[in-house]
């Protein structure tokens, strides 16, 4: 993974409106470092990325439902 002390994590997030109801809308969140990730709901979305800020980690994360 290699020194990721001193990197500034700033996460972005976007909507993605899905026309179909049975789709929930799409939440993705991108991080300065690099790291993605992806929720259907905003508070999965903040823990998800609050998770990211708190470990730093730079590998993606897995779409949650």
């Amino acid at each position: 993974m290699g020194d990721q002390q001193g990197m500034e994590h700033e996460i972005e997030m976007t909507r993605t409106h899905n026309e179909r109801a049975e789709v929930p809308d799409g939440l993705h969140l991108r991080c300065t470092c690099g790291w993605t990730a992806s929720a259907h709901d905003e508070a999965t979305a903040q823990a998800v990325a609050q998770e990211h800020l708190a470990v730093g980690e730079v590998a993606p994360a897995p779409a949650t439902p």
